[in-house]
């Protein structure tokens, strides 16, 4: 099955006017709940040791995926070949939430625009793990566009990466998988990456395989920042990739600082720095080297930036898949040279045997389309160009040669077609394009 150049778009397009599912059946809540019984089953047996977690982790992902694949299963029996892709669109819009992270800083910008302090601590509460009571409008503006760019690697362009490499691989259930796992691991890593008692080491599989997905896409979405800054007025892409660069390790996370870093350099502001979780304070390094009072319209513009980096990421990934070669290939067949020069001996040849092996019809001694028995080369008067006897029946026959362009002058039915040099990359992409639209 050819990739579906369009199922990101699909899949874009459809969380920008649907939204988020209500959250009582929300699959990512059904998700959430599975990983809790899990970690009950795996604790009564294991106890709280990494085993226990990694346990717990693989079951919970294998869970999805059997709900995925009930979710394909009456599709694909559908007579139509865009049917598989329908879920796969539905999974990989459920596994992308770019539309309720803006909703979600949306409503912290409004609070801080009205002078509503308290509103805001909220807000921001709702989207970081950080203690709020104490921010002022500053530190809540930057804990909100720390989370625009974090969540935007974690829950959109990885989303974005993984769906696009299991597409590659596997087709429609290919990208759905990779998408599902990987939003899974996600999910778990929030619920169980934490260095408290109680999961310093359940939680380490869960937290390492989450770090692990999100390594690729951390570093791929730094230039994709930058090229979107250049849409966004009010940015700088210069900036936000020097300083993305400079800062991409000031970081606890080694997948964090990249965003984060791109963000504070595109809005000129410096993000981090100390925080509390609980009551405990944390230490952390600050990330850029622009201005720390960050105010009402950087979030907004770190929410334009956030959409415009989204688009440019489905539109690259798209690019990627509508001009990457089909998985389909046909089998490319290395004819042997006309003459007795270089033949192999093997079963049924004359080096064999001592003597001809009778044709065995089109396929050949050894699985070639073309008989490689009986052939002699008649040597060329000096000047000319060399011409093979042709003998046997005419399946056979040595192949025709090709001209100067590559074009078969005397096509056989027997022979692949002759369609000339047509450059592969041009080829596949018109090839999908027929086929999709």
């Amino acid at each position: 099955m050819f990739p579906c150049p369009f199922i990101l778009p699909a899949a874009f397009l459809l969380d920008i006017l649907a939204g988020e599912p209500p959250n009582r059946f929300h699959p990512v809540c059904l998700i959430g709940r599975c990983a809790l019984r899990m970690e009950t089953l795996a604790r009564q047996r294991w106890g709280g040791t990494f085993h226990a977690g990694m346990a717990a982790a693989l079951a919970t992902c294998i869970a999805a995926w059997f709900g995925c694949a009930a979710l394909f299963l009456p599709f694909s029996l559908l007579p139509f070949l865009w049917a598989p892709w329908i879920p796969s669109v539905l999974v990989i819009y459920i596994c992308m939430a770019p539309r309720s992270l803006a909703e979600h800083a949306r409503k912290v910008e409004n609070a801080l625009r009205s002078g509503n302090a308290g509103e805001a601590r909220h807000s921001v509460s709702m989207i970081v793990g950080r203690d709020t009571e104490r921010m002022d409008v500053y530190g809540i503006a930057r804990a909100a566009i720390e989370s625009v760019a974090e969540n935007l690697t974690d829950g959109v362009f990885s989303t974005l990466f993984w769906a696009s490499a299991g597409c590659l691989a596997g087709g429609a259930s290919g990208a759905a998988s990779a998408a599902l796992a990987h939003r899974v691991f996600n999910i778990l890593d929030a619920m169980w990456g934490k260095k408290n008692e109680r999961y310093r080491h359940f939680g380490t599989f869960a937290a390492r395989m989450d770090d692990a997905l999100n390594f690729i896409p951390a570093r791929l979405i730094l230039p994709c920042i930058s090229f979107s800054a250049l849409m966004v007025k009010g940015t700088s892409a210069r900036r936000a990739l020097t300083t993305g660069w400079a800062f991409r390790n000031a970081h606890a996370s080694p997948n964090s600082a990249w965003s984060e870093a791109a963000f504070a350099g595109a809005l000129g502001l410096r993000l981090g720095g100390p925080v509390s979780y609980k009551g405990i304070p944390a230490n952390y390094p600050w990330i850029g080297t622009g201005r720390t009072k960050a105010s009402a319209s950087d979030l907004a513009l770190a929410i334009r930036l956030m959409w415009t980096t989204a688009a440019t990421g489905t539109l690259a990934f798209t690019l990627l898949l509508l001009f990457t070669p089909a998985s389909e290939h046909h089998e490319q067949t290395a004819y042997p040279p006309v003459g007795r020069t270089g033949r192999k001996s093997g079963p049924g040849t004359s080096e064999n045997s001592g003597q001809a092996s009778p044709c065995p019809g089109k396929t050949g001694t050894r699985g070639h389309p073309y008989c490689r028995h009986d052939r002699q080369s008649r040597a060329a008067p000096e000047g000319q160009s060399h011409s093979p006897v042709r003998r046997g029946p005419p399946h056979c026959r040595p192949r025709p040669q090709p001209d100067i362009h590559g074009r078969h002058l005397h096509p056989d039915p027997q022979l692949p077609s002759g369609r000339g040099t047509i450059n592969a990359f041009t080829r596949n992409a018109g090839a999908r394009l027929s086929e999709w639209t």
